[in-house]
């Protein structure tokens, strides 16, 4: 009779050989397992401090808006020029990043909704580019809800709407608005601007430029007399009186927060409307 016990030893040896092969591969998932979820603990975690600190530039952005908000309010003397303090730098810096926040008027710019046939015409002097076909497809696509749509209705070229800053070129974003009154604040209005007024000439046009810096206009009532003594004509002073005004309505407020600790920006821009110290927000933006 043959031995059993070679076949048994090599079964048995088998046997070991297939469990060590199954341990092998319960540790090598065990292993992957524990790596991919400490990948994925570690991701959340920087994941969540990505987010915490976009939350924290959220709330730095919020607050250079609100200050913006503050300065606003206590302007009370029933002018607004560029020497107010809403025209300057109201940037700060804290623990938590760069704040930088700026305010414009909306009220320096020409109402595209609202502007006379005759000072739609200028715009053929301030852009080169626009002709008369363009101006009256204009006139018949108003009223626009946001200027981005006149780029679309001149059919002009990205570079040639939005210009040139850089090279101090203006684009039409720079010099229109569809959210003012219709009336162009003259003490804070861009020389392009106020040269599309009707009547405006060189000399007229230095003359305001020229008074506003050392002092601006302060009083729609006397605006007439005060432009008579510039010595702009009759013509001229009922044009502007027709046209411009000393204070403004409508703002542009800009907030945008940066991280001193991650690479990461949150920027606000509203356009509010003030009507003594409260505000209306007419257009809202965030990213």
């Amino acid at each position: 009779m043959k031995s059993i016990y070679p076949n048994q030893k090599c079964r048995n040896e088998a046997r070991q050989g297939i469990v060590l092969v199954i341990v092998l591969w319960v540790l090598f998932f065990l292993s992957v397992t524990a790596l991919t979820l400490g990948v994925k603990n570690r991701i959340g975690v920087r994941l969540q401090s990505l987010a915490n600190e976009q939350m924290r530039m959220s709330y730095l952005a919020r607050e250079g808006f609100n200050r913006c908000l503050a300065v606003l309010a206590e302007e009370t003397n029933g002018f607004d020029a560029l020497s107010e303090p809403w025209s300057k730098d109201l940037s700060l810096q804290n623990e938590d990043g760069l704040l930088s926040c700026t305010v414009v008027d909306e009220d320096r710019l020409m109402n595209i909704n609202t502007a006379p046939h005759a000072m739609m015409q200028s715009l053929k002097t301030v852009f080169p580019l626009i002709d008369e076909d363009m101006v009256a497809a204009l006139e018949k696509a108003r009223p626009f809800n946001v200027i981005r749509e006149v780029l679309d209705t001149t059919g002009l070229s990205r570079q040639d709407f939005y210009g040139d800053p850089a090279m101090g070129i203006p684009g039409m974003p720079d010099l229109l608005t569809v959210f003012s009154d219709g009336r162009i604040n003259i003490n804070t209005a861009p020389k392009e601007v106020l040269a599309m007024i009707p009547d405006m000439s060189d000399t007229a046009l230095e003359a305001i430029l020229s008074r506003r810096i050392t002092a601006p206009f302060e009083k729609n009532e006397t605006l007439s007399e005060e432009l008579s003594l510039l010595g702009l004509t009759p013509a001229q002073v009922s044009a502007v009186v027709k046209a411009g005004k000393v204070d403004s309505a409508v703002f542009h407020v800009t907030a945008r927060a940066v991280s001193r600790r991650k690479h990461i920006a949150k920027k606000m821009e509203l356009v509010i409307k003030r009507q003594d110290k409260k505000f209306i927000v007419l257009m809202a933006k965030e990213n």
